[in-house]
């Protein structure tokens, strides 16, 4: 981040380049256009909720153990679907390249990023792709099911994300104690 000039206006955001993939940002792309939302501002919504979770529980065995179960679940789902083929399994490997996009988040968002990154040893980039992956089917089935005006999307949306964060928390709080983890067939976004 440049420094602030003396005398100028406080920094209210940057643009930074994250690594995606593919299908997610088709996904991000297909969301926005039934929003009337763009790309980047979805992005700000899922983060900001993300965020404001993880700075509230201030846990990060709970945040590593969170990633980590989707990170299961995921691998877990892939596999289901190529061996059950409903994937072809080449057609797949071919579409996963990522691409770098530019995003415009605010300053308080990238100040948090840059703080959470280094204590769960992640990248920047893969943190924001990391809860990208875990929150965008419930941004797909939250705009699938309703159908609100521009005006309180904003607000609704990033009500149902905390608490989606929250009830994720509390399950894997309660994994941990219990050393067990509940992996589930989640189905591949389209």
């Amino acid at each position: 981040m440049s420094e602030q000039r003396k005398g100028s206006r406080p920094l209210r955001g940057a643009n930074i380049s994250i690594y995606i993939d593919h299908e997610k940002l088709l996904c991000l792309d297909a969301l926005a256009e039934t929003t009337g939302q763009t790309r980047s501002i979805l992005i700000q919504y899922v983060l900001e909720s993300a965020l404001e979770e993880m700075v509230i529980i201030e846990r990060i065995d709970i945040i590593r153990v969170c990633f980590a179960v989707s990170t299961l679940n995921k691998i877990w789902s892939s596999t289901l679907d190529v061996v059950q083929g409903r994937i072809d399994r080449g057609k797949k490997k071919r579409n996963c390249r990522g691409v770098n996009i530019s995003v415009w988040l605010k300053q308080d968002l990238i100040d948090d990023l840059e703080k959470l990154a280094p204590d769960l040893d992640l990248s920047r980039s893969k943190l924001i792709d990391m809860i990208l992956e875990m929150r965008l089917r419930d941004v797909k089935s939250f705009t699938e099911k309703r159908a609100l005006s521009r005006d309180i999307f904003p607000g609704i949306l990033k009500s149902m994300l905390r608490q989606s964060w929250r009830n994720t928390f509390v399950s894997c709080d309660q994994a941990m104690k219990e050393g067990e983890v509940s992996i589930r067939h989640i189905p591949f976004i389209q």
